[in-house]
This record gives structure tokens, C-alpha cells and sequence, in this order.
């Protein structure tokens, strides 16, 4: 028999293994929070507060909108399906008119060519809607943006109640805003 073997198991070394036991189970709980995090547009959760930033670079927190239905929109100026997207974004926000459906146009800036760019993709455009910036990426990181165009539906009491990922209509869009 081995040295291991013929030591007598001591509560030190039962008291040893439960902490390594719950040291090596924690990751196996925060994968299954990061996997629960990721499959929240099946159902309602919380929007995260974030900040972003106007034209201006003027701080506008996503808080600020509590108490509104808000139509978050992501967006980017290399997204071709981002320009079909502008429209029905404008036609819901010209139907509904901001004291019913607050629509934000939200740039992904951290994965823009430039700034120019998204400007550039803006000209011409005459938004009824406030254009936001995600300057720093924490838009994209909280709410789990992995394609543009994804438009976020948030309900008066700060719920996204549907994500639609990828090109979606006004029919669809209409279907989930609260009444």
C-alpha cells in the first residue's frame, strides 16, 4: 500500500476536502448563471442600467427612461439590414409618438469602423428619436448584443419583455408593445 493510503483520514482532512469541494463547485454554479444570463431573451428580465452617450458625448442613462415603454434599438453603419431597420424603427416611433413608445437608436460604437462612419450612416436621416452611443461597450456587454440589428422592448417598469435579433417588421415589433 502507498504512504496516502495508510494514513488515517482526520478531520482536518475531511474538513480540507468539503472546502475544495466548495471551492471547485462555485465555478460549475457562475457557468450556470453565465448560461441563464445568456438565454434571457426567452423570457422577462431586468434591463440593465447603463450609460451611454448622445452626440454630444453628453451622459444619458438608460435609467432615465423608467417609467416609459422604450424601443432600444443597436445599431451599426456597416449593417445593411441596420438601414431597413431605421425605417420601421422611424415609422413605429412617428405611429406611437414618444409619449407612448420612446424609441433610442442605440450605435455600437466599440465594433464602428469610426465615429465618421456613423455619422455618415446618420446623414440625411433626420431621426425622430434621440441617437445614443455605446462608447464604451457596456450597452452591448449587458444586454448581450452578439448581432445588429437587435431591437430590445422594454416595458413601463424597466422588463425587456422581447429581443428581436436580426431584421424585424413593424407587424412583429406592434405585437409586443404593451397597450
Amino acid at each position: 500500500m502507498s504512504a496516502i493510503m495508510q494514513k488515517p483520514i482526520t478531520v482536518c482532512t475531511v474538513l480540507t476536502l468539503s472546502i475544495l469541494s466548495a471551492a471547485l463547485s462555485e465555478p460549475v454554479q457562475a457557468e450556470k448563471s453565465a448560461s441563464e444570463h445568456d438565454s434571457r431573451s426567452q423570457g422577462i428580465w431586468e434591463a440593465p442600467d447603463v450609460t451611454l452617450f448622445d452626440g454630444k458625448k453628453q451622459a444619458v442613462s438608460l435609467q432615465a427612461y423608467h417609467g416609459k415603454t422604450v424601443l432600444a434599438a443597436a445599431w451599426s453603419s456597416w449593417c445593411g439590414v441596420c438601414l431597413q431597420e431605421f425605417d420601421t424603427i422611424r415609422t413605429l416611433s412617428e405611429k406611437h409618438g414618444a409619449d407612448e413608445l420612446t424609441v433610442l437608436a442605440v450605435n455600437m460604437t466599440k465594433g464602428e469602423t469610426s465615429m465618421a462612419a456613423a455619422r455618415q450612416f446618420l446623414e440625411g436621416k433626420n431621426a425622430p428619436f434621440p441617437i445614443l452611443y455605446d462608447l464604451d461597450g457596456a450597452f452591448q456587454k449587458k444586454f448581450g448584443v452578439h448581432q445588429v440589428p437587435t431591437i430590445f422592448l422594454i416595458d413601463s417598469f424597466g422588463h425587456v419583455i422581447h429581443t428581436f435579433s436580426g431584421e424585424a417588421t413593424a407587424e412583429e415589433i406592434e405585437n409586443w408593445i404593451p397597450q
